[in-house]
């Protein structure tokens, strides 16, 4: 673990230091949710049903991870390939 790098270099990275497309991602969609409850509750003076807004933040969420799964595994099989064709 490199203790030099910034807290944003780690929050926003895998384990292995590549950056991570669904927290990336899921920072500017939880602050559009928080500022979208915050503008009903202003506007109706009560809150919202939270179930439509935690399943839309989790759907982002998870797309975004199996795009960098699917990512990472096309990349070992791509590479995995290259090694066997170049002995």
């Amino acid at each position: 673990m490199d203790v030099k790098r910034p807290f944003w270099a780690w929050t926003f990275s895998e384990a292995d230091g590549t950056p991570s497309f669904s927290r990336v991602i899921t920072v500017p969609i939880v602050f559009f949710a928080l500022g979208w409850v915050t503008h009903i509750v202003w506007k109706t003076g009560a809150l919202p049903d939270f179930m439509g807004l935690i399943a839309f933040i989790s759907a982002i969420y998870l797309g975004g991870r199996g795009i960098t799964g699917a990512t990472s595994v096309g990349t070992s099989i791509a590479n995995k390939d290259n090694n066997k064709s170049n002995p």
